[in-house]
């Protein structure tokens, strides 16, 4: 019966929503100890796996809500390519490249290249180009990205680098028809300059592993913002006899200019934690500890994390539950990843989980089917939130509440060996604020539908389906409790294999042609048709 309910659940969810992108990767089902960044940058295209060992990123962001696609820019999901033979070796990953066109005077260019994996080194380039120009229309854009990865490896150690430059624009499309420029800037340009190494070493023995890293980011607009973050990273684990104990340490440095105005934050993290592991029975428990200088105000918050699991039914069934919080970062590039219609001189506070609870089971349902269920509560002390501006740009600024989220989410998944995948997922979510005001721009319900199809060894075919149910907006300090629409958003990308270094791709985005709206007065592209040529060498 529980089963039954599950799917009762996921397959009514769409008649929650009124049809009005995020193109979320299957993962395997698993419980997460703490939560994890939710948010991935819905302006790039995946283009193959990544050739670093292991990205080092000390920084880290939760938000309630799914990082959607905000305009048509993720309307290509290209599948990694196919692994070619090379002098009879087909291991690693090729060389590749992508060219295509569609609607809207869409152009994408997405090259990778790659030494195929050896024991002493790797190194890779990516770079990427998406951007449209409709006809007489101000929603044009432009992204623009180039990364370069190198590793080395020892016999018990690598060291990794990473430095990547993004360059992206947008245009303030959601204007006033009757607006005039007269000096205010209608299009956003932002500059992103990463820099980040990292050194592991692997445990031995009784030798412990450890890793160290840094890492540094420039970010900039046009608008007179600016902002630095120099951060450094180590820690070091032992396994047990049945466990495993391990500690990370963080320090961080925020800098934030806007204008004329500027603020300083210091972060000084400490992780520890203790896994144990016997039979039916998983714990893992430690704390989050944070001491946070923001100008001259210091604060000090600690945060017990716990996640426990017990094997229910052999094979089939656990149950799990356990605690966590912290605090979570924001910035100016954070802020810009979930929302980037933000004008100049965005207030800008950090985050603090008081704590978050979660229960739940997952386990198998067959051999080729799996299932999670997780119900989660949790309360967070200055939460961002982003409402309409009230400026003849109709841009948006983030307002700070204290929130409560209790949500409710199942997550079925279903394979037949390579040939077939299936991923269902829902979100049911209730909020409570601190001030009264609605949980403007979350959503109550939402679900993602992901499945793939091989069909023979010429055709993949992939579709993803997004849907959202209605959410609040208001204009500051002039209209409050208007409403955004809720959307279903269909999308199908296939691909047939000319050769085994050619192939010919096709995506049709949005193929209930919705004009609909993500962040209010800002209409998505319709139906969108984009294709072109991928070659593997």
């Amino acid at each position: 019966m529980t089963f039954r309910r599950i799917f009762i659940l996921l397959a009514g969810l769409p008649s929650l929503l009124n049809a009005q992108d995020t193109i979320n990767r299957i993962d395997p089902i698993g419980v997460q100890v703490t939560y994890e960044p939710n948010l991935r940058d819905a302006r790039k295209i995946d283009l193959t796996p990544e050739t670093e060992k292991r990205k080092f990123d000390v920084q880290r962001l939760d938000y309630s809500i799914y990082p959607v696609q905000w305009d048509a820019r993720r309307v290509v999901k290209v599948q990694p390519p196919s692994k070619i033979k090379v002098n009879g070796d087909s291991s690693g990953t090729p060389n590749y490249a992508k060219a295509g066109y569609g609607q809207y005077n869409f152009k994408h260019l997405g090259v990778y290249l790659a030494n195929r994996p050896n024991a002493r080194f790797s190194y890779g380039v990516k770079l990427h180009h998406l951007s449209a120009d409709q006809n007489k229309s101000s929603r044009d854009f432009s992204d623009n990205a180039v990364l370069l990865s190198g590793s080395r490896f020892f016999n018990r150690s690598s060291f990794t680098g990473i430095v990547s430059y993004d360059r992206n624009m947008v245009r303030f499309y959601g204007m006033d028809t009757a607006f005039k420029a007269e000096g205010m800037e209608t299009k956003k340009i932002t500059d992103a300059w990463k820099f980040s190494t990292k050194y592991e070493n692997k445990e031995l023995g009784k030798k412990p592993g450890f890793y160290a890293g840094f890492s540094f980011q420039q970010y900039g607009t046009n608008l007179d913002q600016s902002e630095a973050e120099v951060s450094a990273e180590a820690g070091a684990h032992k396994n047990l006899k049945n466990g495993r104990i391990s500690g990370d340490f963080g320090l961080s440095t925020l800098q934030v200019r806007q204008d004329t105005n500027e603020q300083r934050y210091l972060f000084f993290d400490v992780r520890p934690s203790y896994r144990f592991q016997k039979k039916k029975t998983q714990l893992s428990a430690g704390f989050n500890a944070t001491y946070l200088v923001e100008g001259s105000n210091q604060d000090f918050y600690i945060n017990p994390v716990v996640h426990a699991e017990y094997q229910l039914m052999p094979d089939a069934v656990r149950v799990f539950a356990g605690i966590s919080g912290g605090v979570q970062r924001n910035s100016l590039s954070r802020m810009n990843q979930i929302n980037p219609f933000l004008y100049d001189s965005i207030p800008l506070r950090q985050t603090y989980e008081n704590f978050s609870i979660y229960g739940g089971a997952k386990g198998k349902i067959t051999n080729n089917s799996e299932f999670k269920v997780t119900l989660s509560h949790r309360n967070l002390v200055n939460m961002p939130l982003f409402i309409n501006s009230g400026d003849s740009l109709n841009s948006f600024l983030p307002i700070y509440d204290n929130v409560g989220i209790t949500r409710l989410n199942p997550e079925v998944r279903f394979g037949v060996g390579e040939k077939f995948k299936l991923s269902l997922s829902g979100m049911l979510n209730a909020y409570n604020l601190e001030s009264g005001d609605k949980a403007w721009q979350l959503p109550n319900t939402e679900f993602i539908i992901n499945a793939s199809y091989q069909i023979g060894n010429k055709i993949r075919i992939s579709s993803y389906i997004h849907g959202m149910g209605m959410r609040y907006q208001q204009i500051f300090q002039k209209q409050n409790n208007l409403k955004v629409k809720g959307f279903i958003d269909a999308n199908l990308m296939s691909e047939y294999m000319l050769s085994e270094r050619f192939r010919i791709w096709l995506t049709l985005a949005n193929m209930t042609s919705n004009n609909y709206q993500y962040w209010y007065r800002y209409p998505r592209y319709g139906f969108t048709a984009l294709g072109g040529l991928a070659i593997s060498f």
